[in-house]
């Protein structure tokens, strides 16, 4: 605030009090250059009377007059704002927006009950008494009926307070449905390109068995017992489902695997399975230019890593071996002992359990191990249900 143009010339105290109602302070000049004391008004202390004596004063800029501020923000505001009684929720005013919003007119607003105008007035009632109750502002969505009967979403905040000794509630309703359309859309969209990524996904794991037929199903098996897996350790249902995907793809690197090794019988030569090892990193390579919202290229190159350091491609070991590899390990083992390959017969599932009880805490992760053989022994996990469940009907859950 600014000084006025002329000061007031060592003013008598008590006729300052009086000018003050029309100022919003004043400015004390103090000897020796000093800065100026200021004080609010109105200014009737004893410390102002004695600070002003035989000194100039300078008034400071009119107060604005708030009474009169009120009427045109009230009517300017793009909210709905219904004034009502706190006692009976009897509407007593309304301004230009809650007029447009709910197409009645300012009398028949005044002739209504707040609740009048919900679509809900039950679940409107219980809002204002939590209002009243807790005495502070409360919000929440709701659905409004127009005078014309059509339905609003309406974002509703309530606040009590006191006004000429009667307790008022300020009742503000903004219109939602357009937010939500926003938010639906927005949803809508995210949906469909998780459709397209989860459908991207079974095409190119498809591929990969297409050219193992041996291992038809053992990338979809290996995800679904891997999602089972993430879930039994107590994992989030986004975390688990990103479990699935990085399942179906964790042998996408064998496409770089000549065909007659993967379909061969018998036992493979020591070339010939350093050539298979190679499908790990070969995995990254494809994968790491996706940008996946979860980190699948990492899982696939270390899917073959185990606890101790004694897996490939890089023989990392312990806390090097993310979460989602060490998962994916064991759910790989578990289905590729239990399933026929071409240089064995099934071992069967007892077996797979069996090698995952004996190595757990060397070379699988304890936690994921016992989560594991849990699900299998207390919990009739059967690894034939895996492949029933198309990846994009969990992009729902």
């Amino acid at each position: 605030m600014g000084r006025p143009r002329t000061p007031w010339i060592a003013p008598d105290p008590a006729q300052l009090c009086m000018a003050c109602d029309d100022i919003a302070g004043f400015a004390v000049r103090r000897p020796k250059g000093r800065e100026a004391q200021v004080f609010p008004s109105p200014a009737d202390s004893e410390q102002m009377k004695d600070t002003v004596r035989g000194r100039d004063v300078w008034p400071m800029e009119p107060r604005l007059p708030i009474a009169d501020l009120a009427r045109p923000i009230f009517s300017a505001v793009s909210d709905a704002i219904i004034l009502c009684r706190a006692d009976t929720l009897d509407i007593v005013e309304a301004n230009p927006a809650a007029i447009l919003l709910y197409g009645y007119h300012l009398n028949e607003l005044r002739s209504m009950r707040l609740p009048d105008l919900s679509a809900e007035p039950e679940q409107t009632r219980k809002q204002i008494a939590r209002t009243l109750r807790s005495g502070k502002t409360t919000r929440d969505v709701r659905t409004h009926r127009r005078k014309d009967g059509a339905l609003l979403t309406i974002e509703a905040s309530g606040t009590i307070f006191s006004w000429q000794k009667q307790k008022l509630l300020l009742a503000v309703a903004r219109d939602y449905s357009k937010h939500l359309k926003a938010e639906n859309a927005t949803r809508l969209h995210a949906e469909q390109m998780e459709d397209a990524l989860m459908g991207t996904i079974e095409s190119i794991s498809t591929m990969t068995e297409l050219r193992d037929p041996y291992t038809a199903n053992h990338e979809r098996r290996v995800g679904s017992l891997a999602e089972r897996i993430a879930l039994e350790l107590g994992m989030t249902a986004a975390v688990a489902k990103s479990l699935r995907v990085i399942g179906l793809v964790h042998d996408i690197g064998k496409i770089a695997t000549p065909a007659e090794i993967l379909v061969r019988p018998g036992r493979l030569s020591a070339q010939e399975y350093a050539l298979v090892q190679q499908h790990a990193r070969q995995g990254f390579e494809i994968l790491e230019k996706v940008e996946f919202p979860w980190p699948v290229a990492r899982a696939v190159l270390q899917h073959h890593e185990r606890m101790d350091g004694s897996g490939y491609p890089d023989g990392i070991k312990g806390d090097a071996i993310i979460t989602e590899a060490r998962i994916i390990a064991v759910a790989d083992v578990v289905e590729a002992m239990a399933s026929h390959r071409p240089y064995r017969p099934a071992q069967g599932i007892e077996r797979a359990l069996s090698e995952i009880e004996q190595s757990r805490g060397r070379l699988y992760d304890t936690a994921v191990a016992d989560a594991c053989l849990t699900l299998f022994r207390e919990k009739g996990f059967v690894l034939a249900e895996a492949q029933d469940q198309p990846l994009r009907s969990i992009a729902a859950n």
